[in-house]
């Protein structure tokens, strides 16, 4: 009996990119399993009892990261591994330590940069209309800014080997999704 190959993708990008319409084209139209770090991070949240806005979730976050660096990571690969699935997109890779220990478990696995220029970020964004968005433009750079330092943003997007340019429509975004899976032959 052969063993089945795991294929496994990571997304990552700047707040806003599209690396959740990424893994949902991939989940729907694929049947890619999908796991959202965000999302990991909201449901500890809610185990708390706690409301999940965007400073809460970042406390809880930094919180279980003090204790355990790939806090998050680690669980979304527990998950995976105690599964049956064979495909998976882990939406929301972030650290350098997530790239790394993503490698460790599943060495072939696909790391994708989604890339969207701010301006376009920030109005999706003000769409999502999450609690805690900065408000204007200027203060969204700021964030970013102050985001790409914390986590060392700049590292881990090294570790991309293939960029998907998110700046045209859904379709537009689906072909290029598309031609990515055909290139790895994937399809």
């Amino acid at each position: 009996m052969a063993l089945k190959t795991m294929r496994v993708i990571g997304l990552m990008g700047a707040i806003g990119c599209g690396k959740g319409a990424v893994a949902d084209i991939l989940a729907k139209d694929y049947g890619f399993n999908s796991i959202a770090t965000g999302n990991l991070v909201r449901e500890e949240v809610t185990k708390r009892g706690l409301k999940p806005s965007r400073e809460v979730t970042t406390k809880v976050s930094e919180e279980l990261r003090r204790k355990d660096p790939a806090y998050f990571i680690k669980a979304a690969i527990k998950q995976i591994k105690e599964s049956n699935w064979d495909k998976v997109v882990i939406d929301g890779i972030r650290l350098p330590i997530d790239v790394k220990t993503f490698k460790q478990a599943f060495p072939e696995i696909i790391f994708i940069m989604v890339k969207v220029h701010p301006e376009k970020r920030f109005k999706r964004m003000k769409l999502r209309a999450r609690p805690g968005f900065p408000e204007t433009f200027k203060k969204f750079l700021e964030h970013e800014r102050l985001e790409i330092e914390e986590f060392n943003l700049h590292e881990t997007w090294k570790a991309a080997s293939r960029v998907i340019n998110n700046e045209g429509s859904l379709n537009d975004l689906r072909t290029q999704v598309i031609e990515m899976l055909e290139d790895l032959r994937w399809t």
